[in-house]
């Protein structure tokens, strides 16, 4: 009686560790796959002080430059609403 009790009681631990662990991972992936498609996008500056704005796709792997902030966010609204039709 107190064997198969241990053995309950050491079971729920196994479970709850493994289903820790499947949560731990699934965070883990999904940080890391966000990480893969997130825009990044960062000012610069060119050699005579002027700034801009970078902007890198990682799905594409492509970069768009913009002379403002302005032109940022218009892109990214246009990017926006092109991907949602």
């Amino acid at each position: 009686m107190i064997v198969g009790f241990l053995a309950r009681v050491y079971l729920v631990n196994v479970m709850k560790i493994i289903q820790n662990t499947i949560s731990i991972i699934d965070n883990f992936w999904s940080k890391l796959s966000k990480k893969r498609t997130e825009l990044k996008i960062w000012r610069k500056g060119d050699r005579e002080g002027n700034s801009y704005w970078v902007v890198f796709n990682p799905i594409t792997g492509s970069y768009n430059h913009f002379s403002d902030e302005q032109e940022v966010r218009i892109w990214l609204e246009k990017s926006y609403y092109a991907q949602a039709k």
